[in-house]
């Protein structure tokens, strides 16, 4: 709320929004002036609800790489056994 306070240090971040409190106040709440649309809502909520992160295909490669797992829905149920 813009009062100091003794037991928060100021992040980087947050110091190269502006030269003041004011401005970075101001830039701060110009983040969130733009609400999101429904179809993204829906998106973050389902990623959320499946556990799956939220990106493009290229994202998704990148975290399956990098965590040497499979994201998405595999095929439901046990494999089938292999017939001789």
């Amino acid at each position: 709320m813009g009062e100091p306070d003794g037991l928060i240090t100021p992040h980087d971040c947050w110091l190269m929004l502006g030269n003041n409190d004011d401005a970075r106040m101001a830039a701060y709440h110009a983040l969130f002036k733009d609400k999101l649309n429904q179809p993204d809502i829906d998106h973050i909520r389902q990623s959320i609800n499946t556990g799956l992160p939220t990106g493009n295909e290229g994202f998704r490669q990148t975290i399956e790489t990098a965590l040497s797992i499979r994201l998405g829905h595999g095929k439901r149920g046990r494999p089938r056994k292999a017939h001789e």
